[in-house]
């Protein structure tokens, strides 16, 4: 927003001010004379950078990408849960019922759909299978943007 508010023409920010803000008519005036005699206008979108400050919006980023569970660059902080019951078969692990097993999708058919999209990455690897066979004792399992590891 930052951006588009500096791009506005000069007599369009003006009648922003007029419009928009909680500012009366004679603050207004006043910032349009004291705009510098280069044509710089010092006061009036100062006042908007002060107002929206961008360090903000990385904030607001940093605290939506931790509370949908995305991972963090530098931790391990992925939720870790056990191993659920009935997922192992004799050939190996059954992805669509640990998926659904651990929250990561709503059902098994849910699971079965985000397989054969392509959505489901087990340490790294996309899986295409509904068997994982030879599967090792921790799993980092990701779904979209969704992460959780299975020991």
């Amino acid at each position: 927003m930052f951006r588009k508010v500096m791009q506005v023409s000069d007599d369009l920010m003006w009648r922003y001010y007029e419009l928009l803000t909680d500012r009366s008519l004679a603050e207004i005036e006043s910032m349009q004379t004291s705009i510098a005699p280069d044509g710089s206008q010092g006061g009036a979108r100062q006042n908007h950078r002060h107002r929206f400050p961008l360090g903000g919006r990385r904030r607001c980023r940093r605290r939506d990408l931790q509370r949908r569970g995305a991972p963090q660059r530098n931790s391990g902080g992925r939720p870790t849960v056990p191993m659920p019951d009935g997922v192992r078969v004799e050939g190996g692990i059954r992805v669509d019922k640990l998926l659904a097993r651990v929250g990561l999708a709503e059902s098994v058919s849910d699971a079965v759909r985000k397989i054969k999209a392509g959505a489901v990455q087990i340490n790294g690897e996309k899986v295409k299978e509904l068997l994982l066979t030879n599967p090792p004792a921790e799993l980092l399992i990701q779904v979209g943007k969704n992460w959780k590891r299975v020991v």
